[in-house]
Formats: structure tokens, C-alpha cells, sequence
């Protein structure tokens, strides 16, 4: 799992019986262009059907990560930036505490803003935003 450069408690998961491990490394070697921890976080956290084979699990990992680019690809910055000034100015007391160092608190304006967006911009980047902005 080394190769891959994924998490050691995803490599742990996704490694406990052999089946899901062989499953795994095939999917990995197949990724194409596809960050490996994106194909990891699919695994992990998407319900596939049992039936469904290696092959067609990967050309599902191949469609969410075209969607998720496409998503990203919709929204402007300046739109979801705005949308982060807005969430941030009026919620200050959340944004201060983050600046104090209560950390868990970003979830908070992230959910915010995904309400603002419905749902349509991607939650890492809308993470990364709000985090850069209130480091300044």
C-alpha cells in the first residue's frame, strides 16, 4: 500500500481479508489519473453491490471523480468565495473560535456554506477556502 501513498488506517481497512486487499490493489493499479486517496475514500465509503465487479467498481470511481471535477469546474471562485465572506461575517463566533484554536469548528462554516451552495461545491476545496481566509 506504500506504492500507493494511502493512509495507514485506510491501508488497514481496506487490507483485512484477502478478497477486499487483491480488490483494492487491482483498483489502485488501475486508477489511471485518478488521486489514489480519492479511490481509497471510494472504497471505504461508498456501498457497492456485492455482485459488482472490480472492473465495473473502477469505472464507477472513474464517473464520481468526472463528477466531482465537473462540480468543481461549475462553481467560480469568485462565487464561492463570496459565499465564504458571507458565511464567515455572519458567523463570527464560530470564525473566532477557529482562530483560537478550536479546530472542529471549520465543519461548522464548511456545512454553512454548503447549505449557501446546495450542495454543489466541493467540501475540501469550500475546507480549504474558509481555512486559508481565516489563517489571514
Amino acid at each position: 500500500m506504500r506504492d500507493y501513498e494511502i493512509r495507514s488506517q485506510d491501508a488497514f481497512i481496506l487490507t483485512r481479508d484477502k478478497k477486499r486487499s487483491d480488490e483494492t490493489d487491482f483498483i489502485l493499479s488501475h486508477k489511471d489519473d485518478i488521486p489514489s486517496q480519492f479511490v481509497v475514500n471510494e472504497l471505504i465509503n461508498r456501498t457497492f453491490h456485492p455482485a459488482m465487479s472490480k472492473q465495473m467498481k473502477m469505472e464507477q470511481i472513474k464517473k464520481a471523480h468526472k463528477l466531482k471535477a465537473d462540480l468543481k469546474k461549475h462553481f467560480n471562485k469568485a462565487e464561492i468565495d463570496q459565499v465564504i465572506d458571507n458565511v464567515i461575517k455572519d458567523n463570527p463566533k464560530p470564525a473566532n473560535d477557529y482562530k483560537k484554536g478550536k479546530t472542529n469548528v471549520i465543519m461548522f462554516l464548511v456545512g454553512l456554506v454548503m447549505r449557501e451552495m446546495k450542495g454543489q461545491a466541493d467540501a475540501s476545496l469550500v475546507r480549504q477556502k474558509i481555512e486559508e481566509k481565516l489563517k489571514n
